[in-house]
């Protein structure tokens, strides 16, 4: 939530029949929050079916295309929402590090790799900070570029769909039991993944159906 910036509540100010009544410096996470969550489908629909260029950053981008993704299931919690929001505002900022993991054939070694990493690795901190980043990617595989996985099983025989969707629901449940979960208050978000991972992904396929251009999968 602290991506959220001074221009995105002037946005929101502007376009929303919320009125911001307080300094934006001034307003405290749990009002940021509230804020948020007032936003009426008026401010959804001009985000995303703008013409022009807004000056919004891309975490408020994410967050109304999250919000609005999840919003028909029974996905409704503003923290996990703003978590996937993130974890798709951090993919954009190393898109180029990610098209290369996923490129041709590395996908599975890649993914494989962290899980053999994960068997290595004697350091708490370190274990955990690798299964989040385990989770966070096969969330993002998952639900962001699931034709890509499609394609590769239909011509390569790769692992399908399914089998990185365990991957991911495994490692959040797994990361959510950690003391560090608890001390940056994942413990319930991770869960909350964890135990809802399909949900979450199939409303991810459809974001990203409806307004991603990704191109052809393969």
């Amino acid at each position: 939530m602290s991506r959220i910036t001074a221009n995105d509540f002037l946005f929101i100010d502007a376009a929303s029949s919320h009125a911001i009544r307080k300094p934006i410096k001034n307003l405290s996470l749990v009002e940021r929050y509230e804020i948020l969550d007032a936003l009426d489908n008026k401010v959804a629909n001009l985000i995303i079916n703008s013409s022009n260029i807004l000056t919004i950053s891309q975490y408020l981008y994410f967050f109304i295309l999250v919000r609005k993704a999840l919003y028909p299931h029974p996905i409704r919690d503003m923290a996990t929402i703003d978590y996937v929001a993130s974890v798709l505002c951090d993919s954009v900022s190393t898109a180029n590090a990610f098209r290369t993991a996923i490129s041709g054939d590395r996908v599975h070694y890649y993914i494989s790799d962290m899980i053999r990493k994960l068997e290595r690795i004697s350091s708490v901190t370190e274990k955990f900070i690798l299964t989040v980043q385990l989770a966070n990617q096969t969330l993002l595989i998952t639900g962001i570029f699931p034709d890509y996985l499609t394609a590769r099983v239909r011509h390569k025989g790769a692992p399908s769909l399914s089998f990185y969707e365990k991957i991911g629901q495994s490692q959040f449940l797994s990361a959510k039991d950690y003391q560090l979960a608890h001390d940056y208050d994942l413990t319930l978000i991770f869960d909350f993944l964890g135990s809802k991972f399909p949900d979450i992904r199939r409303s991810l396929n459809q974001l990203s159906d409806q307004y991603l251009m990704l191109g052809d999968p393969m």
